[in-house]
């Protein structure tokens, strides 16, 4: 019981510090929490997220892998990744088939949610401009 409140505050302490924009403080709780308690993979999702919005996004995507390498269907990991794809590495085609794992992953995960799939899909459409095939 006190270590599931531990994993909870830290991880509202590593959102406060997102919020705050203090990246490197919630990394640091998300760290924590990786260490603490490896089996609790939003940990290191957020953490790739926190990574990304810092801008070093060679330790998001490969933080992202280690999500997906264990969950294939994370929408977050699956997120950060074609975000990587479309605005570092300009590869449309993969990030193509990127997407369509995460549809599938949000029709497994969250299928009536339809406002989490409009917020997932706004970025794509903004970076990948012109390109009809993203």
């Amino acid at each position: 019981q006190n270590s599931r409140k531990e994993l909870e505050a830290l991880m509202g302490k590593a959102k406060h510090f997102e919020v705050l924009e203090d990246y490197n403080r919630a990394l640091e709780n998300l760290n924590q929490v990786i260490v603490l308690y490896q089996w609790f993979l939003p940990a290191l999702a957020e953490k790739a997220k926190v990574l990304m919005m810092m801008g070093d996004w060679e330790q998001a995507i490969e933080t992202a892998q280690r999500v997906l390498a264990h969950d294939q269907h994370n929408i977050e990991a699956l997120r950060i990744t074609i975000l990587f794809l479309l605005s570092q590495d300009a590869k449309y085609s993969t990030a193509q088939q990127r997407i369509s794992d995460l549809i599938d992953a949000i029709d497994r995960h969250e299928p009536k949610n339809a406002p989490l799939l409009e917020s997932v899909s706004r970025p794509f459409a903004r970076i990948a401009g012109r390109n009809a095939a993203v």
